[in-house]
């Protein structure tokens, strides 16, 4: 290729990034999905620990929760939170216990089987036990319309922690 064509290539590829760049400062609209009603909520959550304790944090979720009710969120059909329940991480357990309690006393439709914990690097307690969600599939129990799919992969079975290539396949 010589100088002069490239010269050219060069202007072009300018001009279409030029032309890319404008076109993505139109204004976008955003697209329906449906009804709220046709909608389903899942609360998600993570490092419920707070150094003052389980119910400074139930509190914590409390107020957040609050916030996303007054903001027109009404309803949730499920909860998952992903680790790490209390700030000495030895009170698993009572940390799960406090933050079901957060959870169910604003959106007070939400039943246990609608609800999933799962173990975290801090967790002492065995996945399984305490309030924690098994390692798999996570459905609960009922007729198939109100059955969702969740699988766990728990803290003890993770890849970075367990080198047993067995329980890696299982759990895979």
């Amino acid at each position: 290729m010589n100088g002069q064509t490239r010269k050219i290539n060069q202007r072009l590829i300018a001009l279409l990034l030029c032309l890319v760049m404008m076109l993505s400062l139109l204004p976008t609209s955003v697209l329906a999905t449906g009804s709220e009603e046709n909608s389903t909520v899942v609360i998600a959550g993570s490092d419920f620990q707070n150094p003052n304790g389980n119910e400074a944090g139930a509190q914590t979720v409390t107020n957040i929760l609050t916030q996303m009710q007054k903001a027109g969120h009404t309803k949730a059909d499920g909860f998952l939170c992903c680790g790490d329940y209390d700030y000495e991480y030895v009170e698993t357990e009572a940390g799960i216990t406090a933050l079901k309690n957060a959870v169910t006393g604003t959106y007070n439709t939400l039943a246990d089987d609608r609800m999933v914990f799962v173990q975290g690097n801090h967790d002492q307690v065995t996945a399984g036990t305490g309030g924690l969600a098994k390692s798999g599939a996570n459905d609960p129990t009922g007729d198939s319309a109100g059955k969702y799919g969740v699988f766990v992969i728990n803290e003890d079975d993770y890849m970075w922690r367990n080198s047993d290539g067995t329980t890696i396949q299982n759990t895979a």
